[in-house]
């Protein structure tokens, strides 16, 4: 299965930048809110588990 992805829009504040990403896996797509946090200009923090409930989520649909 190939997933490919791309970002929809992204929102900075204080503490992150929260981006929202599109997920798209043959004629099946899922977007959601992803937030990062940054450290000295690096990442420092994503939300790895609602990134990987949404692949879950896409695999399940396009099966």
């Amino acid at each position: 299965m190939n997933i490919s992805y791309k970002i929809g829009s992204f929102e900075k504040s204080d503490d992150g930048l929260t981006v929202e990403l599109v997920l798209n896996s043959n004629d099946k797509t899922i977007s959601f809110p992803l937030k990062f946090q940054f450290k000295d200009g690096k990442i420092n923090w994503f939300d790895y588990a609602t990134l990987m409930k949404n692949i879950q989520q896409l695999k399940k649909q396009s099966v």
